[in-house]
């Protein structure tokens, strides 16, 4: 048990301490691209239910931000969104859009579930 908790620890940290990193580097659509992937992944879905004040907060912006990067990828045909949920339609032109802190995260608690 011991061994697993640290293990969760870890990877826990490791997504911290890269999402920290991430916020000070990369552009709002990098950003807002890697929280999508990491709800789809957890959420293991790629609906996931979250309005543009609760993404906003999350990413630290105004609600203003996360409409227009979302209207962006609309446009680009990557997702859908509509009041109180996010679609992912197109995950690989999603993930070309994000950041590699996607591929760091999932890195750690891919090696967590390995254990």
């Amino acid at each position: 048990m011991r061994s697993v908790f640290d293990a969760y620890t870890h990877a826990l940290l490791a997504q911290v301490a890269q999402t920290a990193a991430c916020n000070t580097v990369h552009t709002l659509s990098q950003r807002f691209s890697r929280w999508l992937l990491v709800g789809r992944v957890r959420l293991d879905s790629s609906e996931i239910p979250a309005t543009p004040e609760q993404v906003a907060r999350l990413l630290g912006v105004r609600r203003d931000s996360i409409n227009h990067v979302a209207t962006e990828l609309r446009n680009a045909e990557v997702l859908q969104h509509a009041r109180g949920h996010v679609q992912i339609v197109d995950r690989a032109r999603l993930e070309s859009v994000a950041c590699e802190c996607h591929g760091v995260i999932e890195g750690a608690y891919a090696w967590l579930s390995a254990r």
